[in-house]
């Protein structure tokens, strides 16, 4: 990556470190806005107390995405990690996890939670700070752009401070490595994969809607007088 790049990518992450964690104003509702701009469906942010594993999550018909928030500097700790996850099992809508860090996750931290999210029943999609490659938190945030500049005015950011984020997040787009990076995000949050999932778990609830009781009117949903629970 050209040295004037990285000095400017080193500039955006310690902006990003320097904001509140949470909140409306803080790293989590930058990530709530860009994930919304990206993904094109809404986004909230969780309560604060227990949030189990999830800072925000996807709202409307399709509520399968939940993101996590990390400003560290250095890597996220393995034990944070599963721990995270752990509360993710229990929450079965949740079928992708974004992890939003400003450090680098190496690559067996990442094969370690694509591990254990495969044998618990949803996807992981790391949104981290690499040091040897385009970071693809900054390739997000360079997807996103109407979201940062609302959220920059929102977080009263210094008008050099703007200025210079809205800089560096161009200068990302003309990266060779910004298409790469892009078809990666692109192949994990495409609206259609999430679609089909949200589709899924609407069958679901209507087979038990429809088979797991015995008031529902059969002729009138199904255009049989028959119910195929009493039939046997």
């Amino acid at each position: 990556m050209p040295s004037v790049l990285s000095k400017d990518l080193d500039a955006l992450r310690t902006t990003l470190g320097d904001l509140p964690p949470t909140g409306d104003k803080g790293f989590e509702g930058l990530i709530q806005g860009v994930l919304e701009e990206i993904v094109g469906i809404p986004f909230r942010l969780a309560a604060s107390g227990s949030q189990y594993g999830i800072d925000g999550s996807a709202t409307g018909d399709i509520e399968s995405i939940g993101f996590e928030c990390k400003l560290y500097k250095d890597e996220v700790p393995k034990n944070a990690l599963l721990s995270k996850l752990a509360e993710i099992s229990i929450q079965p809508e949740i079928e992708l996890w974004v992890l939003c860090a400003t450090c680098s996750v190496s690559s067996q931290r990442e094969k370690l939670m694509r591990k254990v999210a495969e044998e618990t029943g949803f996807e992981t999609l790391v949104l981290d700070w690499s040091v040897v490659s385009m970071p693809l938190l900054a390739t997000a945030l360079a997807l996103a752009p109407i979201a940062v500049k609302n959220f920059l005015k929102r977080a009263k950011l210094t008008a050099a401070k703007e200025k210079a984020v809205e800089k560096v997040l161009e200068d990302i787009k003309s990266d060779s490595r910004f298409t790469i990076a892009v078809k990666h995000l692109n192949e994990m949050l495409a609206p259609a994969s999430i679609g089909v999932a949200a589709a899924h778990r609407a069958n679901e609830r209507w087979l038990k809607d429809t088979f797991g009781s015995y008031s529902v009117d059969f002729h009138g949903k199904l255009t049989q007088g028959f119910h195929p629970i009493l039939s046997h």
